[in-house]
């Protein structure tokens, strides 16, 4: 009791390095509506759909007249809606589809929905087709891009996995583990992530990103920890970056907000041939804190190697203890401070 946990796991593949649309069977897609499970509104957000991103305005879930009206700049559209009716009538989407497909394929085009919308709203029908395959898809028809980024003018067969694992402790998320995975062409990415919330003594936080290429290898490493309880307190940060291409590479990179669980992403440019090491932290007790860092960065063109570092003692009433230094090894000469 008061232990729950979810996952969800998404795979896409494509090798034909060409839009595709696969059609979901309606008695499973019902099915599936129709489900009390706590994953359902998971999954039918995964069931993207552009028709809906179109005309549903305000994103409620139903489509009225007066957000139909908005968008054509029409008080009355032909057999679609007339002036007379509410502007809180609701329109359900598979009449819209009907009666803009002129071409009665059973499919929403994007040239078909800019001849409903007005001049100044064309573009929002161009806006809602996200994978730019001129159609615009409903829960019923999942589109699957031609290549990883939906937005490539080129296809290339791929294949790719995401899986998310959450435990919650009374309502709390405790724990939240991430896994990403691709490959395309000559290119394999993956992502490990894990996120500890400890409540009032602190989180924990570990991920790792590494991609292969025909170039070489790029990857980061981070861990994060931050823990306090009965006057005592600790933190540190690991940071471990490496390239082995001859050139700056971007990997791709994501956070777990340790109190939400919410997932973002961002880049992170690595730079060429390089391998660096960070390492810093601090450690209280009362008045007694030690706090340093360490950095050391290696060439792995050359030979090359930095190695610095900087710690402080604070003893309270009694004073304060600091050090730095450094040193460098290159071509067989060293150098270094303290």
């Amino acid at each position: 009791p008061g232990i729950s946990y979810t996952g969800t796991v998404g795979i896409r593949l494509n090798t034909t390095a060409l839009d595709q649309v696969v059609t979901i069977p309606s008695r499973l897609l019902d099915f599936v509506e129709n489900s009390d499970s706590p994953l359902r509104d998971e999954l039918l957000g995964r069931l993207h759909t552009e028709q809906l991103d179109l005309f549903d305005v305000n994103h409620n879930g139903q489509i009225t007249v007066a957000e139909l009206r908005s968008l054509s700049g029409q008080t009355a559209y032909g057999s679609l809606y007339s002036g007379t009716d509410s502007p809180q009538t609701v329109i359900d989407i598979a009449t819209i589809v009907l009666i803009l497909d002129t071409n009665g394929n059973g499919i929403l085009e994007v040239s078909e929905a800019m001849v409903f919308l007005s001049s100044g709203n064309d573009h929002l029908a161009t806006d809602a087709d996200v994978n730019a395959n001129g159609r615009l898809n409903d829960r019923t028809h999942y589109a699957i891009p031609r290549a990883l980024d939906p937005n490539s003018p080129t296809g290339a067969a791929y294949a790719a996995i995401e899986a998310v694992l959450t435990l919650q402790i009374l309502g709390e998320t405790f724990a939240q583990s991430i896994l990403k995975a691709s490959v395309e062409n000559n290119q394999f990415s993956i992502f490990l992530g894990l996120s500890l919330n400890l409540g009032p003594f602190g989180h924990a936080m570990a991920f790792g990103s590494l991609t292969s290429t025909s170039s070489g290898l790029a990857g980061m490493l981070m861990a994060d920890i931050d823990l306090s309880g009965y006057g005592l307190h600790a933190s540190g940060k690991l940071i471990a970056q490496l390239n082995t291409n001859t050139s700056i590479a971007t990997i791709d990179s994501y956070s777990i907000n340790n109190r939400t669980g919410q997932i973002s992403s961002s880049q992170v440019q690595v730079a060429a041939s390089t391998l660096l090491i960070l390492v810093g932290g601090d450690f209280s007790v009362g008045d007694f804190t030690l706090r340093g860092q360490t950095k050391i960065q290696k060439s792995l063109t050359n030979s090359d190697f930095v190695f610095t570092f900087d710690t402080h003692l604070s003893l309270g009433n009694f004073g304060t203890f600091a050090v730095a230094g450094g040193a460098k090894f290159s071509n067989s000469v060293f150098s270094g401070f303290i």
